[in-house]
């Protein structure tokens, strides 16, 4: 699953680049993001997005909120998006 964790990290990464708006939480992709949503942008099943997505958030990397996300270390996410 290390693959579509830097997967999940990379797609969000990007949003929060793109779509982002700082709050006083951090970068909020507003845009409701479903599991089903992200693994069609990353081309992976919802069931591995799901894991995926709990380890980035048990990394507290970001938060959701009413599939809302919100990168709290943008840092660290890029260290383990697929950028470089």
């Amino acid at each position: 699953y290390s693959n579509a964790y830097e997967k999940v990290a990379t797609i969000i990464y990007i949003l929060a680049e793109r779509f982002g708006k700082q709050t006083s939480k951090g970068i909020t992709i507003p845009l409701k993001l479903t599991h089903r949503k992200l693994a069609t942008l990353i081309g992976s099943s919802r069931e591995t997005v799901s894991i995926a997505l709990n380890q980035v958030l048990e990394d507290n990397l970001i938060t959701i909120n009413h599939k809302q996300i919100t990168v709290i270390k943008p840092k660290k996410l890029r260290k383990h998006a697929m950028l470089d």
